[in-house]
Parts: C-alpha cells; structure tokens; sequence
C-alpha cells in the first residue's frame, strides 16, 4: 500500500497512535520472548472517543467494500472488544464476544450473546501478528456451529500472520500494514529513515507461526467435526517416534480385540489376584489403587505381575502423583510399595507444576516400557479442573514424551495421536453415584469423546456372580465396537 494513497483519517489514526504510544519504539520484549524495536498496543488510543469511532466506521467501510457476509461482529478479546462494541452501536450489527475461558457457573458458555448455528460472523482484531489470537476466536465460533471465513484487523504487523490464517480458511483484511504505517509516521517527522529501515529489517527476518496449543486446538476440532479422522490402532502403532509401551499397547488392543481398563479397588490381595484371574484375558489394562490394600507384600506383587505376563494385561497404579518433584520421586521410587519396580502405568496432577514430572523422569529413565499419564480431567461432579487443566497437559506432554504416553480425560487433549486417551467414568447401566461420581457409556467415551481406552469399575466389578462373565463381556464387546464403528454417527 503506498502511502499517497491512505485514507486521510486513516492517517491520523496513524498518528494519533504514535501520539497516545500506541506504537512505540525502543526495545521491547514480546509475550514470545524475543526482543523487537516496535511494540503496538491500540489500547491507550481506542479508549479515547474520537479516535475509536473513526477506527470503527473505517472498519466497517472495510466489511461492506468487500461484501462479505456477516450477521454478527466478534471482537478478539480483549483489546479489540470495544472496537467490535464501537461497530456494532454506530452500524445496528449484532455483536457477540468470545470469552477467554469458560465461566465456571450460570451458563458456562464460552460464547456469550444471541446466535444461531449458520450465523456468519466477521472477526475484529486490532493487530495481527501470528494469527494465533484470531485462530482460537475461530476455533470457539466454528466450535459453536458459527461461520467465519473473514477477519478485519488495523494494522498487520507482516510477520506472516495473514499467509498464516489462510492456511486455516480465513482471509485477513487489514486497514494497514505496519510497513505502510512506519511510512506515514517517517513522513510526519515522528521517525527517521535509518530507525525505519531497521525496524522494516527486524520485521522481514522475525516471521511468526501459530502457537502451537492453538494448533492442536485446531486439530481436535477437526477430529471433532470428521473433516480429518483417527488412524486405527495398528496404524498408530506404527507412527514414527511413538512411545515403545504405547506401541505395546496399540498392538495388545488390536490382538485382543479389547479396549478395556478394569479399575480393581479391592483392599485384599487375594481379592484382587482372583480378580485379575478372571479378568485378565478380556482386558489391556489393570487399575490398581495399590494404597487400599491392607496385606500388601511383594509376594503379591509377584503374582499380580506373572497374572500380567500370562493374560498380557498392562498393571496401571492410580496413583495420582501431585506433591513437589522431590517427594514424588520418593513415592515414585521407594517406600514398601516401589512402584517404579512393577506398575507398568502410572499417573499424575500437574496442580504442582511440572516439578511433579522431573520428580518422576528419574523412574523413568532407565526403562522405556514403563509410562505416564496426565490427569486432564475428572468425571467427578464440580471437581475443580477447569479447561486450563487439558492445555497444561498437553503443553507438558510435549516436553515429556520420553515417558509421557497419555491422558487421563473426559475428551481428548491432544491431536498428536501417538497419545493415549483414557476415560474413566464408564458403566452402561447408570449416570451417577451419590458420591459425585459421573458416568457414560462406552459409546459416548469412544465415538464422541475420542477414547482410546476406558476404565471401568463397579460396572463391572459390581456385577453378582451369576452375572459378571457376561457383563464383562457386554463391556469389552461394546467398547471395541464403538472402536470399529467411531467414524458411523
């Protein structure tokens, strides 16, 4: 865009910016981390009257000079909320706004204001730099059943944001670039041609990408809406640098037929190994709560490990490692019941920080067929993870994957599908225990939640006698079929 031909009040607006240090010059450290010489924050100048409404009738003009479609307007959150507010007073278009998490009470919605699925939905963004910001007001709309195909930002900063979104189906219209911007203000005297050429310098050689939570938000709405789909468990096996137990257990469900984790809270070993007898060969997993048993020796340990051996059935102890690294290590490591020594699975609560996961790396280390899974959620009623709890897992699970191989969960956190999805939770006959305790169906864990393996209790531990072979049958069959059959609605 040559500056001769910018829009007088656009021009202004320029350098009202400058004026209100909505951009400023110097040296500046980003949310990522790496320094710049310009840093642009609308805020200072879109709190002002003036400045605001002619920024919002420029961005309107915008939207109707390209026809594109919109019955409502979504402003990014947070700075880019009063200009969408601003458009849609001045212009009678009906406004609604993404939060940046979702309330923990009245509606829990993540999307507030009137809508119906089909609506078009124009986004407005004051700066663009990566897109990431755009992308997840995207993922929320499109989540809500919204259309959105356009975005109108102010300035683009030309960090590859723009090449970015297209990548996603969303076309960014900007009123100007930052390049053009630098241009005005070199015209109006407020910098020179030395600071804006080292400034247009930095910009060429520091391009952006999506952040890459956002990425795999992206992904799982995909996976999500069947526009991409789950590979089968053999194909999984085979994914390059896959974890060797994920392997494992990718292979033993396939071999099996069998996606199914009995959970085992027993408080006596024979209880238990007469259990696992009988169990063994329909299930891939064991969950222990290996603190309830009140005979605990390693004898018992010797047999529930050749019981495993035998039926080819992974040892999961649910522990929940949540203190800090030092001390989990120990639990992890030492104490009577040496968990490191023979459970195949363990898992963990990030509600410590990630010292919880060096903690454990040090059990870890010397064996590869040993692994982690992530408590991301709770099928308990009010239990206080919100969805912060899901991204930190998945933002951890990257940095871990030499031991991390999964998830605890209610719905997947990863698109990454070398992962492991576990959801606990499942009984076919009822929804709920007076406990808080919230149940699904295999159906609804595997074919809308994105299961890999579910863990079942007292649906099938509860069972009489005269019932259990078949109700454990019932399970196993019900769950695989929902495997084979993910993909039918």
């Amino acid at each position: 865009m040559s500056s001769a031909m910018i829009d007088p009040t656009l021009r202004q607006l320029i350098a009202d910016c400058h004026h209100f240090e909505a951009i400023k010059f110097g040296d500046f450290v980003l949310k990522t981390g790496i320094h710049s010489p310009i840093y642009l924050d609308i805020r200072p100048m879109v709190n002002r009257p003036k400045p605001l409404k002619q920024l919002s009738e420029l961005m309107y003009k915008k939207i109707i000079s390209m026809n594109i479609t919109h019955d409502l307007i979504c402003g990014v959150p947070y700075s880019a909320l009063s200009i969408a507010s601003s458009i849609c007073v001045q212009k009678f278009v009906n406004m609604i706004t993404k939060r940046k998490e979702n309330k923990d009470y009245g509606t829990k919605q993540l999307i507030e204001g009137q809508y119906k699925p089909g609506d078009h939905v124009v986004i407005v963004e004051d700066i663009i730099s990566s897109g990431s910001s755009i992308l997840e007001t995207v993922i929320a709309l499109r989540s809500a059943g919204l259309v959105v195909t356009d975005a109108i930002v102010f300035i683009d900063r030309q960090q590859n944001g723009v090449n970015n979104m297209k990548e996603y189906g969303i076309d960014v219209h900007s009123l100007i670039d930052v390049k053009t911007a630098l241009d005005v203000l070199e015209e109006e005297k407020r910098i020179n041609g030395h600071q804006k050429s080292g400034i247009i310098e930095w910009i060429d050689a520091n391009p952006l990408r999506i952040n890459d939570d956002i990425v795999n938000e992206w992904k799982l709405l995909c996976l999500q809406n069947k526009t991409s789909k789950l590979l089968s468990y053999e194909e999984r096996s085979q994914l390059p640098e896959t974890h060797p137990l994920s392997q494992q257990l990718f292979k033993l469900m396939v071999r099996k037929k069998s996606n199914l984790c009995v959970a085992v809270d027993l408080t006596t070993s024979k209880e238990i190994l007469d259990l696992a007898e009988k169990i063994g060969p329909s299930i891939v997993m064991l969950k222990l709560h290996i603190d309830i048993v009140e005979d605990f020796d390693h004898k018992f340990i010797e047999e529930l490990t050749a019981l495993a051996a035998e039926h080819e059935f992974f040892i999961f102890e649910d522990r929940k490692f949540a203190d800090i690294g030092q001390t989990v290590g120990l639990q992890f490591t030492k104490g009577v019941h040496r968990i490191s020594s023979w459970a195949h699975i363990v898992n963990a609560h990030l509600v410590s920080g990630p010292g919880v996961l060096e903690g454990l790396r040090q059990g870890f280390e010397k064996d590869s067929n040993r692994g982690c899974l992530l408590v991301a959620s709770m099928s308990t009623k009010d239990n206080l993870m919100n969805s912060a709890f899901p991204k930190s897992a998945y933002k951890w699970s990257q940095k871990y994957k030499d031991f991390v191989i999964g998830f605890i969960c209610q719905s997947r956190v990863s698109a990454d599908q070398r992962f492991i999805h576990m959801t606990p939770g499942v009984h076919i006959d009822v929804s709920g225990d007076p406990l808080g305790q919230q149940y699904v169906t295999p159906e609804e864990a595997i074919k809308k939640r994105g299961a890999d393996v579910v863990i079942v209790g007292r649906g099938i531990t509860g069972a009489s006698d005269r019932e259990f072979d078949h109700t454990l049958q019932l399970y196993q069959k019900r769950a695989f079929e929902a495997y084979l059959n993910r993909d039918s609605d």
